[in-house]
């Protein structure tokens, strides 16, 4: 099964609690107020978007988070490398060639094989913005799909599991 983990799935959450509301600066208090999520787990994210200059921190009696980079230029896969790591589906998927990052290694059948559906799922993930994911109905939206194979599509209905 592939899913992403609960802090990618909170910071999305308060990332687009953020870009919907109308105040600029929004405490971890509020936010966690706002989307349920506890204010220690808010905090931790709040944390892991500034450092990865999605969000800006203001410090003082009226200070708070605010969205540094607009919601249509954040994509998913920003936001889950910033909070998960690089995005791959198995422990090989993002390795290069000279390098044994499992424990097969050169002995394995598949070895990079996978490298080709993990940089589809990446490429899905990046044409998503957030404010795309905001904007959808019923968990459905169109997303470009071009993985560089040979029948490429202009785009694949994605439906929300």
């Amino acid at each position: 099964m592939i899913r992403i983990s609960k802090l990618a799935d909170y910071a999305v959450v308060i990332l687009s609690i953020m870009a919907s509301s109308e105040k600029k600066l929004m405490s971890a208090a509020r936010l966690s107020e706002v989307s349920c999520v506890p204010e220690p787990t808010v905090s931790k994210i709040l944390k892991m978007l500034s450092n990865g200059g999605i969000i800006k921190s203001a410090r003082g009696i009226n200070g708070g988070y605010t969205l540094y980079v607009k919601p249509e230029e954040i994509d998913l896969e920003r936001i889950l490398q910033i909070i998960d790591g690089p995005v791959s589906i198995t422990q090989c998927a993002n390795s290069r060639q000279d390098e044994t990052s499992c424990d097969l290694g050169e002995n394995c059948s598949m070895r990079g094989r996978w490298c080709g559906v993990n940089n589809v799922i990446r490429q899905a993930l990046s044409s998503v913005s957030l404010r795309d994911l905001m904007n959808s109905e019923d968990g459905e939206m169109s997303v470009p799909y071009d993985a560089g194979f040979e029948h490429k599509q202009e785009a694949k209905k994605v439906e929300r599991a």
